[in-house]
């Protein structure tokens, strides 16, 4: 293998190695790493590099040349001795390696949408366990949806109030718990990501066991903290700030992702150096307008509606309808469920004028109802009168004031409605729940120019700019990557 002169080596190959290449690149391939042999080490300082060792080493010391690419997508474009999976290109970053198992945990419907798009990024075989609801937003997504998937009465609220508690623990939350503790543990994944409060990620280290383990906090916002009353802050410690008890599972955690930079601060300052911040999770929930509703509403600027889903609605839509008689701008409601979910909405004319759509008509005032236009609304608003969660953040975000009240919940109650205005500032506008407060109050916004205008930047401020979900799968994604080829090279 090393034909040797008075004066050195004349030639090397590295076909001429001396330890086995033919089974070493075997190995490489089975734990899917890309690979090929090569009968030459290049030219310049590759062949220096390696016609040194030939000469310096003694002969019976392995001598071999391994050049690495930029990086794999080069190595799989090239088809070094791996086949593309079916359904993805030879370019793929993630064709090289997809047999990870990766869970998800997630405790709500918006944490549940944040962690199907994390997901379908990793380009692993995810399996997700939702511990609120039923985790439709992982359809199409995952190998599989575990755990019993039952609907609360609360719809997640459960220390909302204590008519909360109540119906929940009759409709079963203890016995649904035991059965989502059983998945938990049941399930052996390689990875688990939690996409919830510290409740998700004791779930988490449980069906983690040691495997990496990466905690996705959506909820908890410095903003929480600011003027917040001792004894607020003492009943919603887990939802305003990151208690004790979060931090010390957060050891556990290869990476702790957060909502907005005043978080990341605050974790950093508490101990927790492995916090990172990508930018908004609500703002890339968003999705593009939807579709045109020039045809229904022409282009003016329209008031939108946002009741929420969590129940609220049968209280605070017929709220706000009554205050828009009061108001110039063309009312729009953002309904994300069936027609006949609608509460009654005394007074109001009903007309169907399209699948999805309907017109409101009451003393010369037009309303409009549309569903799978929340996006397509919101850009065209001028002002928002909301009793939601993430919808209320998103409009916010866009800069477009938002006007809210209390209702009886079980989402938006008086606790809730005053930790959003600590969350939004000056974006958020809370009023009495009565419609004639709500309509003063709305119009104070629109003749303000100047409080318009401080209003629509607090939002944009507070909410961040999109990147949280890009952000957050990336690092993952690189991080289990990284482990993947550790583990198969061990």
């Amino acid at each position: 293998p090393r034909l040797r002169g008075e004066g050195g080596v004349y030639a090397g190959y590295s076909g001429g190695a001396s330890f086995e290449l033919k089974e070493a690149l075997r190995r490489l391939r089975e734990a899917g790493i890309p690979a090929k042999q090569s009968l030459s080490a290049g030219s310049y300082l590759c062949n220096q590099a390696f016609y040194l060792s030939l000469f310096h080493l003694p002969p019976e010391v392995p001598v071999a040349f391994i050049r690495l690419p930029p990086d794999e997508t080069l190595a799989l474009g090239k088809g070094w001795g791996l086949p593309s999976p079916k359904g993805t290109s030879p370019g793929s970053v993630h064709s090289a390696r997809a047999t990870m198992r990766v869970l998800f945990v997630s405790n709500g419907p918006t944490e549940d949408a944040i962690g199907a798009r994390i997901a379908a990024q990793l380009g692993h075989a995810i399996w997700a366990l939702p511990l609120v609801g039923r985790g439709n937003a992982y359809q199409g997504v995952v190998q599989e949806v575990l755990g019993p998937r039952k609907e609360m009465p609360s719809g997640g609220f459960l220390f909302g109030s204590l008519a909360n508690l109540v119906a929940d623990l009759k409709a079963g939350f203890l016995s649904m718990s035991f059965a989502q503790w059983q998945a938990a543990w049941a399930f052996l994944p390689d990875a688990v990501v939690v996409v919830g409060d510290a409740y998700a990620l004791s779930v988490g280290v449980l069906a983690a066991r040691g495997k990496p383990l990466y905690h996705v906090n959506p909820l908890v916002s410095a903003h929480y903290l600011e003027a917040v009353r001792p004894l607020e802050l003492l009943l919603d410690w887990g939802g305003s700030d990151f208690t004790p008890y979060e931090r010390l599972l957060h050891r556990k955690a290869r990476a702790v992702f957060v909502r907005d930079e005043p978080s990341l601060r605050r974790l950093h300052r508490l101990g927790v150096p492995h916090a990172y911040w990508y930018g908004s999770f609500a703002m890339d929930l968003l999705p593009p307008p939807e579709r045109n509703l020039a045809p229904w509403v022409g282009e003016e600027p329209l008031l939108a509606l946002l009741p929420g889903t969590r129940g609220d609605e049968a209280f605070s839509l017929p709220l706000m309808l009554e205050a828009t008689l009061r108001l110039p701008l063309i009312p729009a409601v953002a309904w994300a469920k069936e027609w006949e979910a609608l509460p009654p909405l005394p007074g109001w004319q009903t007309q169907e004028v399209a699948p999805e759509a309907l017109r409101l008509e009451r003393d010369g005032k037009t309303a409009w109802v549309f569903r799978g236009a929340f996006s397509a609304i919101l850009h065209q608003s001028r002002l928002v009168l909301a009793t939601a969660g993430t919808a209320a953040e998103q409009a916010a975000g866009l800069g477009i004031p938002v006007v809210a009240f209390p209702t009886p919940g079980p989402q938006y109650t008086q606790a809730f409605a005053r930790r959003q205005k600590r969350l939004l500032g000056e974006a958020l506008h809370l009023t009495e729940a009565h419609p004639d407060r709500v309509a003063a109050t709305a119009q104070r916004l629109l003749q303000n120019e100047a409080l318009y205008a401080r209003s629509s930047q607090a939002g944009k401020e507070r909410i961040g700019p999109p990147g949280g979900i890009q952000g957050t799968a990336r690092h993952i994604q690189e991080d289990i990557h990284r482990l993947g080829q550790i583990r198969a090279v061990c």
